[in-house]
């Protein structure tokens, strides 16, 4: 796993005007017509979050910025190991081969995404590799 620089994050969220505090929800939590008084930032440090803005989806980690797998925090099956982790399920290659031109247009988009949560502090850049690491290339074709 990815390590996260917490001081890093707290000194760049202060400069920014922004409080930080850590908020954790079960899985599958849905906070539907929930209006903030105001502006937030949010850091997903473990699992995936999708916010959705005017019917437009933000996924905001690089791992699933360019994705090749849709996340779920529905149970796999009915196992409580299961429930508690989610499932995942692969994007079909049709999905993919739209979303993506290329072998190295997702190398490309998974390596920008990675080294802009580096730049922005979220991620240690010492942890570029292991990040770098989980992208899946070979499951997107030419």
């Amino acid at each position: 796993m990815t390590s996260v620089d917490r001081s890093a994050v707290e000194k760049n969220w202060r400069e920014r005007g922004f409080s930080c505090g850590l908020w954790v929800d079960p899985p599958g939590q849905v906070w539907a017509d929930y209006v903030h008084d105001v502006d937030e930032l949010v850091m997903v440090i473990e699992g995936d979050v999708e916010f959705e803005i005017d019917g437009k989806a933000y996924r905001p980690s690089p791992l699933v910025d360019v994705p090749v797998d849709v996340l779920s925090g529905a149970p796999a099956s009915s196992g409580i190991d299961c429930s508690l982790f989610g499932s995942t399920t692969p994007l079909p290659p049709a999905r993919l081969a739209a979303r993506y031109a290329s072998f190295q247009a997702y190398l490309d988009a998974f390596i920008a995404s990675a080294d802009a949560t580096i730049a922005a502090g979220f991620v240690l850049p010492e942890d570029r590799d292991a990040l770098l690491a989980a992208a899946q290339p070979s499951r997107v074709g030419n």
